[in-house]
């Protein structure tokens, strides 16, 4: 029997090596697996980090650091109480796990295996340390707009689709793959293995490994020791890479890709120095059609500067439309000679369908239902719920022919602009993240279309990419359509006179109507109702102004009145000789158009019948208007004749007595006269005619 010993450290300095700013990793699960009986014991480590297995029986043996593994218990754990299990998979403690680590680390990733190989012979193992470094890894999710949706399908099907591979668990550290292992995708670059002894990769070569603790590069300080990104142990690969000759490509690979469909390309890119005073990485990449037209590049050096307080994985990305390509060749290349500093790891490499999505349009009217001459108010709001503003924006409205813009109406975010026209179009302002922009405007209704109600939508062009730095994708949308059902509006009116009035039994009489559209639409089917009365005789109507007559049935279907037409209708007949008092006639005009003011649609005339004591009445008036008039003249005179007298110089006043008294006999006169007219008329006033 044997113990097996060790510690979790969390290697700050990423030395690969246990120094005094290191520090112990507590509450660690580590397994013990009998690789032959799969029998397994799970221990915790202590405050220090430190683990202890007693009791081990000979054999093979598998010491695996394996956060999340449950049932641990606390060391020393006795492996007589182990029992069959699953193989334990590596994994590395959170971030959280440790105490102080670098500004801006995110992760803890490996610097030894994760899975340790080896054989008890009944000898204690020990100083079986598993060390732990701080990284950064900064995904793509912090430029990607929340409300991007992607799949989980990597279209990129090379270099193991873009991970590069992975190694079985406890694989030591500073293994590469034994011979190039994609000869298509490098096509410029050389393959070679990690050498220890050697400055390795050169300018011009590459690896591709595992854990990289051990090289040329590391003795000298200036690499970070690395681990890949995408699991950050041992089993997983990556490509190391020492760039020259601007153009060499290091990665290319053919993908297979929907027309007209959008991608989210992405891949994860490492600064290997990690002193400043040299130049940053001279990388780029470029998506190419299949006519080898450039879809999308980058120069991505710049966005990977040293970081001297952890190794960086950085995620680059940007949202691309493959267009009516079938087929998309991804290259990354070069971008500067072989230098100190242009040196750089690339891992999980990837081009996946994304869901971009698009913003709607809202629109609105403010009446559903106008008369011809009203105006309507159209309101269009695009909202951007998600993060990445919307840019570029221009606006259309083509307003049905049965509509006129109203000039000087439009309005944008509460704001005027006099000279914009939503016919010919207009910009609007850039959309940030959650904002909204709002354009109103008028138009007026001229005439009832054909087809009714006229449907309206309006159409916004946006710039927008869901990926902060990525190429703005162009979108046309359009908005719902509002309906309006444009009325027209007729404003018809009749007025009726006769003549002569009063009317002689016995007489002809003939009724004027005149009725009048004001508009602002033509009336359709414009009707005069006249119900005659009975003493109203033979009556019969003329619309051609007396020439032609025919009977009057009560009514008459006068068609369409154009707005501002006038039509006169004549209605004549004889008045009864039975007639003895008046009466009274009422002319009706409707329309099947609506009236906005159809108090004007009816007249009334009343009739007065001339008989013999209504004359008789009549020629007592008459006689009183004549014997009213004369007296009025005769008072006139006395006045002349008064200021006539007034007016002589040299008039005695015995003379103007005299006047006085004549003008005053005079005046007595017609006061009694006036008396006898005023009785006149009140004998008559209650006699009806």
């Amino acid at each position: 029997m044997a113990n097996i010993s060790g510690r979790i450290v969390f290697d700050r300095d990423r030395s690969a090596t246990i120094t005094s700013g290191d520090s112990g990793i507590s509450n660690i699960p580590v397994v013990l697996q009998n690789i032959t009986t799969n029998v397994r014991l799970t221990v915790l480590t202590d405050t220090n980090g430190n683990y202890v297995f007693i009791n081990v029986p000979n054999g093979q043996y598998r010491i695996v650091e394996s956060y999340g593994t449950t049932g641990g218990v606390a060391s020393p754990g006795d492996f007589n109480n182990a029992i069959v299990g699953t193989i334990p998979e590596g994994v590395n403690p959170p971030i959280t796990s440790v105490m102080n680590p670098p500004i801006g680390s995110t992760n803890l990733d490996s610097l030894t295996p994760d899975t340790l190989l080896v054989t008890v012979t009944g000898t204690d193992l020990i100083n079986q340390n598993f060390l732990n470094g701080p990284v950064i890894y900064t995904p793509i999710e912090e430029i990607l707009d929340n409300c991007a949706i992607t799949t989980d399908v990597n279209l990129i099907t090379d270099a193991d689709n873009g991970t590069f591979g992975e190694f079985t668990a406890g694989t030591p550290a500073n293994t590469g793959a034994p011979s190039e292992p994609y000869p298509g995708v490098t096509p410029d670059f050389t393959y070679v293995l990690p050498n220890p002894s050697q400055f390795t990769p050169l300018d011009g070569e590459y690896t591709v490994q595992n854990i990289m603790t051990d090289s040329m590069s590391s003795t000298i300080g200036a690499w970070w020791r690395i681990a890949d990104h995408t699991v950050g142990n041992e089993t997983g690969r990556m490509m190391i890479v020492n760039g020259f000759n601007p153009g060499a490509v290091f990665f290319r690979s053919l993908v297979l890709v929907q027309p007209n469909t959008n991608y989210l390309f992405t891949a994860w890119i490492l600064n290997l120095f990690k002193v400043t005073g040299y130049p940053n990485p001279e990388l780029g990449v470029r998506i190419l059609d299949e006519n080898n037209n450039i879809i999308y590049d980058a120069t991505l050096g710049a966005l990977i500067p040293v970081n001297t307080n952890a190794p960086e994985w950085k995620q680059i990305g940007t949202v691309i439309n493959s267009q009516n390509n079938t087929s998309l060749t991804v290259e990354f290349l070069s971008e500067g000679p072989e230098v100190i500093g242009n040196d750089y790891a690339i891992d999980d490499i990837s081009l996946t369908e994304i869901l971009v999505r698009e913003f709607i349009p809202v629109k609105t009217v403010n009446k559903s239902i106008v008369n011809v001459g009203e105006t309507v108010e159209y309101s269009i709001t695009l909202t951007n719920q998600c993060t990445s503003p919307l840019t570029n924006l221009s606006f259309q409205d083509t307003i049905p022919d049965v509509l006129t813009f109203v000039t000087g109406s439009v309005v944008i975010n509460n704001i005027s602009f006099m000279t914009a026209n939503p016919n010919v179009g207009f910009a609007l302002p850039d959309i940030p993240g959650g904002g909204s922009v709002t354009v109103t405007f008028e138009a007026r209704a001229d005439s009832v279309p054909a087809v009714n109600p006229t449907l309206n939508s309006a159409n916004i062009t946006y710039s927008y990419t869901p990926v902060e730095g990525g190429i703005p994708g162009v979108f046309e949308v359009t908005s719902n359509e509002v309906a309006v059902t444009i009325q027209t509006l007729a404003d018809i009116s009749v007025i009726k006179t006769a003549s002569p009035n009063p009317v002689t039994p016995g007489e002809l009489l003939t009724f004027e109507i005149s009725i009048h559209n004001a508009g602002p639409s033509s009336a359709e089917s414009v009707t005069l109702n006249d119900t005659i009365p009975s003493l109203f005789l033979n009556a019969e109507y003329s619309v051609d102004g007396g020439v032609t007559f025919l009977p009057w049935t009560g009514s008459l279907n006068i068609g369409t009145l154009m707005n501002q037409e006038t039509r006169l209708i004549a209605i004549r007949g004889t008045v009864s000789t039975s007639a003895m008092s008046s009466f009274s006639n009422t002319a009706t005009v409707v329309s099947s158009t609506p009236d906005p003011n159809p108090d004007n649609n009816t007249s009334t005339i009343v009739v007065h019948i001339l008989t013999a004591r209504c004359q008789a009445i009549t020629d007592i008036i008459q006689s009183v208007a004549m014997q009213e008039t004369a007296l009025s003249h005769i008072l006139n005179a006395e006045g002349e004749k008064i200021q006539k007298f007034v007016s002589i110089d040299d008039i005695r006043s015995d003379q103007l007595l005299m006047l006085n008294d004549s003008v005053k006999s005079l005046v007595g006169s017609v006061a009694r006269l006036e008396s006898v007219l005023q009785a006149k008329l009140q004998s008559i006033s209650h006699i009806d005619c």
